[in-house]
């Protein structure tokens, strides 16, 4: 892609940053802050593609940035919508744990790092610490145990295929696993049949779907050319969805509580009919 092309996509994400942090004016949850950090970490993630050159060799230093804001910026998402968001020892204790070895795997492989120990290790310490602080949170219910179980397949696949001196299945593994969650997280915490939640659950489901798809491609179709446009189109789903999402959750605080006015004032109005009735002598 050549500047020109980039800048577009670059605006948009920087407006939506903008938008995020007008909206933390209004509201003070960890889920939203989260969700704030989350998308100024996808704005970097697009200004160091921006920056890298159309042609030739990319510096691992703005590798490193584009890979270690993109991951950085699943965890946050994971956290987000997690059981544990509005736990601030929890929701500390995950994004340590899960973002610190994810984040360090993708600055392994921006630098080309060829020893095979740093990637297993933290292949190894992101998955069995996210699957420890889910099982810890949830318990061994099916729910938990389904998706422990599903991500230790995933994580024995990259695991096996780093041990072997291949990174990329690693990279593919961490990202598909850090945006695929999100989506299931929300429809389990925060489930309403509502555009907001609709849209933003589907986005990560595409979202996660977009890194095994292309590794898919590069591997059976090389010379194929996919528009970048269309891998973002995830992103933006996500992006409107989630803004959608706060307007609602809005209009229903704003719903609740003319609804529980209405109940006073409806109240109200009885005591003052038996204080007039009683002060008229009436039975």
């Amino acid at each position: 892609m050549t500047l020109l092309e980039k800048i577009p996509t670059v605006v948009t994400v920087a407006v939506l940053v903008g938008i995020f942090l007008a909206l933390k004016r209004h509201s003070h949850s960890a889920r939203l802050q989260l969700w704030m950090v989350a998308w100024f970490l996808i704005f970097t993630h697009f200004v160091a593609q921006l920056l890298e050159p159309a042609k030739g060799d990319v510096s691992p230093y703005l590798l490193a940035i584009d890979l270690g804001s993109l991951q950085a910026a699943a965890v946050a998402f994971l956290v987000s919508v997690s059981a544990v968001a509005e736990d601030r020892y929890k929701r500390t204790l995950a994004l340590l744990l899960t973002g610190i070895p994810s984040v360090a795997y993708g600055i392994l492989s921006s630098f080309d790092v060829h020893a095979r120990w740093p990637y297993v290790l933290c292949l190894s310490m992101c998955f069995l610490s996210g699957i420890m602080l889910l099982l810890w949170v949830r318990g061994f219910s099916f729910y938990a145990l389904s998706i422990s179980i599903l991500s230790s397949v995933v994580a024995v696949w990259a695991i096996i295929a780093a041990a072997h001196g291949s990174f990329d299945e690693g990279l593919t593994a961490l990202l598909t696993v850090g945006y695929t969650l999100p989506g299931i997280f929300l429809c389990r915490n925060y489930w309403r049949a509502s555009p907001g939640i609709l849209s933003t659950a589907g986005g990560f489901f595409c979202w996660g779907a977009v890194f095994p798809i292309g590794m898919l491609i590069d591997h059976l179709a090389p010379t194929a050319n996919i528009p970048p446009e269309l891998w973002n189109t995830p992103k933006m789903f996500v992006a409107f969805g989630m803004i959608l999402a706060i307007v609602e959750d809005k209009s229903e605080s704003i719903e609740n509580m003319q609804r529980k006015q209405r109940a006073v004032t409806h109240q109200l109005e009885r005591f003052s009919t038996i204080t007039s009735q009683l002060l008229s002598g009436a039975t």
